[in-house]
């Protein structure tokens, strides 16, 4: 694999722990080959671990998604691969913890949160346009109902919340740009995970969440291009 390779493939951001770890793992035993992207592979132990025991099915990339030139050349090391790119999850996120009040804010992590979470998924698209698998690929971007619109919310966490919702709007533009072409996009609630984001009290085990995720991937269609869905499946209101 590391001399490149044609097959096609699932795109992981933000692998190295959490949902993206074991979404990962998910798809590894379902014998999908995957790359799987982190900030920092010296400090990745299990996904090094993994590839060690999966060398023929997983590719691991750094990719600094604060970074322009880290997703270029991100993009640029994948379309040397030949990589078919059938499913890219943009998982990858940060959470400005701080910004609790319009008294309090944080304006560089905030910043980092809109970044991160909403403009660096809308170039890594456009910088991979051309390693997606031109027949039927899929885009998920991993949201919140922290960025709903549609529910009730309390004024908390400013740069994350806008952040999901700007992914929400995303989705909506990517959707009707790809109506004619083969390409679908989707938006995903994971649920309050047990993570590092979502805390020990969060109700949904990560486990639980991914094998939720990569059940409602592979059971979207193109009809379903923009749709907002839970883990579940379930059809969600922005």
């Amino acid at each position: 694999m590391n001399n490149g390779y044609s097959k096609q493939c699932v795109l992981i951001t933000g692998a190295n722990r959490g949902i993206g770890l074991e979404l990962t793992k998910q798809y590894l035993n379902s014998q999908r080959c995957v790359i799987a992207s982190c900030r920092d592979l010296n400090e990745s132990s299990e996904l090094r671990e993994l590839q060690q025991h999966n060398t023929n099915q997983l590719m691991l990339e750094e990719l600094e998604l604060s970074d322009k030139l880290s997703i270029e050349t991100f993009c640029d090391r994948i379309a040397a691969k030949n990589c078919s790119i059938q499913v890219m999850i943009n998982n990858a996120g940060f959470l400005d913890r701080q910004n609790q009040s319009i008294f309090s804010i944080d304006y560089e992590a905030a910043h980092n949160a809109l970044s991160i979470n909403a403009l660096a998924p809308l170039y890594l698209v456009h910088k991979l346009l051309a390693s997606l698998d031109p027949e039927n690929a899929k885009i998920v971007m991993i949201s919140s109902d922290m960025g709903s619109l549609s529910m009730a919310q309390p004024a908390a966490w400013y740069g994350y919340r806008m952040s999901k919702a700007a992914v929400n709007m995303l989705v909506h533009n990517l959707s009707t740009e790809f109506r004619q072409s083969a390409h679908s996009v989707f938006a995903i609630h994971p649920g309050w995970v047990q993570t590092d984001m979502g805390g020990d009290d969060a109700a949904i085990s990560v486990s639980d969440s991914a094998v939720g995720i990569l059940t409602t991937i592979d059971k979207l269609c193109k009809q379903q291009c923009g749709g907002y869905y839970d883990f579940t499946g379930k059809l969600m209101d922005f």
